[in-house]
């Protein structure tokens, strides 16, 4: 089998300079190959880069330093433009970028092959009614589900279970005060899912996630329950506010656009607003914080605070990609767990503090992130079934 990490790193060395005379006749022989050369030559080209990595190559600044350290980059040529692009802090990406993107079929993760890697989520789910009959949605539409209210049609097409009541019917029951009869959308690790709830309100729900809502709203409130990550793009009655209750405490909004992340395991939790506005009832408290577009509140035990965040890092995943910056591979992977349906195991415990920062496309393989991250950390990846175990490399 061809050892394409030695391909990478002869190429390397040729265009910094460090080849020898034998490294530099094998590289010249490497680049007499049509599609080898057609590709290193993209390498220098900023657009290459932004198809390959999505936004931006994966590494930080430990990794710059340490390539400049271990072989005294000359900035010239092609090269020159590779640096000014990732901003200097991603230069050892250009290793990995000429091992996957020269070869994309093959792969130097342990126990992985391109055409083997672990896929992302699928659209699925489980919706359970509230006579707590269980059907599996994804697999086509689920037909006459009999619900209890008669004048709710559901319905299940591209990705979207949707609840959709006679606009008399919606409207007129906000008024009156009667009983609701809840459904359940529950989604799988390892899947995802849109729901359309019965005002019109849409609810984009992330792996691993839960939403208990009302057939159709009743009274002077919409109030649904969470549990996991959900995107909401909420439709505005004025007279009706929208609640999502969570463990964190309640969110509150007439008609906007917000992001909601409260997985029951997880010790920090937030509410991200991307259009409008929302109140977000403290917990154990009866104070209330008011977010703006671009701000988040985020909860830990009892306490609460407002930030100002970069959206795409906590609503990214909606348009398919996931943006980290200078965060831990424990929250990465974590992140990946839930999407991708794998188990990480962590061989050495240090590892789990590797700061990384950034972009991987969402529905892609979890491959080229797993080759960069071994190519710019001292980091080696291996893959048993679902498994990815992560130790310190040799």
């Amino acid at each position: 089998m061809r050892n394409l990490l030695n391909d990478a790193s002869i190429l390397k060395k040729y265009v910094t300079g460090e080849a020898n005379s034998e490294e530099e006749e094998k590289a010249y022989g490497l680049l007499q190959e049509p599609e080898v050369r057609k590709r290193f030559e993209e390498l220098g080209q900023p657009e290459r880069l932004q198809k390959v990595f999505g936004r931006s190559p994966v590494s930080g600044e430990q990794a710059f330093e340490r390539f400049a350290q271990q072989v005294g980059v000359r900035q010239s040529g092609a090269y020159r433009r590779v640096f000014r692009y990732v901003a200097g802090v991603a230069a050892v990406a250009v290793l990995g970028v000429a091992s996957w993107a020269l070869w994309p079929v093959q792969s130097d993760v342990e126990g992985l092959s391109l055409a083997g890697a672990l896929d992302p989520g699928q659209s699925r789910g489980t919706l359970v009614l509230a006579d707590g009959r269980e059907v599996e949605i994804g697999k086509g539409n689920p037909g006459d589900l009999s619900l209890s209210d008669g004048d709710v049609t559901v319905s299940y097409e591209d990705g979207c279970l949707s609840y959709q009541a006679a606009a008399q019917s919606a409207l007129g029951r906000l008024d009156r005060q009667q009983v609701e009869s809840y459904n359940q959308f529950v989604i799988p690790s390892g899947a995802e899912n849109t729901l359309l709830l019965s005002d019109g309100t849409r609810v984009r729900l992330n792996a691993e996630s839960k939403l208990i809502y009302p057939e159709v709203f009743v009274g002077t409130q919409r109030v649904v329950f969470l549990e996991g990550e959900a995107f909401f793009d909420v439709v505005s009655y004025e007279s009706h506010p929208f609640i999502v209750q969570t463990r964190m405490g309640n969110i509150e909004v007439l008609g906007t656009r917000f992001n909601v992340n409260v997985y029951p395991e997880d010790t920090v939790c937030y509410t991200t607003l991307v259009e409008g506005r929302v109140a977000v009832n403290l917990p154990s408290t009866d104070d209330r914080m008011f977010l703006a577009p671009g701000q988040q509140a985020v909860f830990s035990g009892t306490h609460a605070e407002k930030r100002e965040v970069n959206l795409e890092e906590y609503v990214g995943w909606v348009d398919g990609v996931y943006t980290f910056r200078d965060k831990k591979l424990r929250d990465i992977m974590q992140t990946f767990e839930r999407w991708y349906n794998i188990d990480v195991v962590y061989e050495d415990a240090s590892l789990a503090d590797i700061p990384y920062t950034g972009s991987v496309k969402r529905y892609e393989s979890i491959l080229p992130f797993l080759e960069a991250l071994q190519l710019t950390t001292d980091l080696h990846c291996r893959i048993e079934g679902r498994n990815v175990y992560l130790s310190k490399a040799q």
